[in-house]
């Protein structure tokens, strides 16, 4: 109990330094709200340190203004973010829990059951997005040093996100990144099928890197039998 009473505090503490630093109104804003698309954009810069460039934007802007269940397809050159735009997103909706309400905060709060899922076909590719995503937690990626001063960006939300990884109940390896309320990013990778996806549920879902599936084969399965 001592443990869940310290994660709500540093919760909470967190939302106060946030409010002194006049971030509360864009932080508080509701999800469902179309009006505010660039919810992600000023989470990125305000809270990650993350300046976004034109492509991830327009992105998150279709992400929050199209409906529910919308399969988002990023077709951006080489080079231009996609993956860094995916991890932002991820950290985003873990932060919102996007899409699940409660009547009252601590309901929300305690809420352990909100998952994203990133998952790659490879295991390697798995693992340099969750590299990316602990990178930009531990304040120390690329994308959050500013071309023009060459210092790290100030940061907001980074103590309320942590990434790590552990073993399973059926001793696999698993990589993680989770939110100080109760939410969290599970990375897994689809290689040899569908099958060690199935039976969990998830709010968010991203597929990185999905057109060098192997085999090609697998690729209607796993839209059918996972991500539907």
């Amino acid at each position: 109990m001592d443990a869940v009473a310290d994660e709500r505090r540093l919760w909470l503490e967190a939302w106060a330094r946030i409010a002194q630093g006049g971030h509360a109104e864009w932080l508080r804003e509701d999800p469902a709200d179309l009006s505010a698309t660039d919810q992600i954009e000023r989470f990125s810069f305000y809270g990650l340190g993350v300046m976004p460039n034109d492509a991830q934007c327009e992105a998150w802007r279709q992400l929050l203004s199209w409906p529910e269940g919308t399969v988002h397809l990023w077709e951006m050159a080489n080079r231009t973010g996609k993956t860094t735009g995916v991890v932002i997103a991820e950290l985003w909706a873990i932060f919102k829990k996007w899409r699940y309400s409660a009547a009252a905060f601590d309901d929300w709060w305690r809420y352990a059951g909100y998952k994203v899922l990133h998952a790659a076909p490879l295991g390697k590719l798995t693992s340099k997005a969750w590299e990316l995503a602990e990178a930009i937690i531990g304040g120390t990626a690329d994308q959050q040093r500013s071309k023009i001063t060459g210092r790290y960006r100030p940061t907001t939300l980074l103590p309320l996100f942590k990434a790590g990884a552990s073993k399973g109940k059926a001793g696999d390896d698993q990589l993680w990144v989770k939110c100080a309320n109760n939410a969290h990013i599970d990375f897994m990778s689809t290689q040899g099928g569908a099958g060690r996806l199935e039976s969990d549920n998830w709010y968010f879902l991203v597929w990185d890197e999905f057109a060098r599936q192997q085999p090609v084969s697998d690729v209607p399965l796993l839209f059918q039998q996972t991500f539907r």
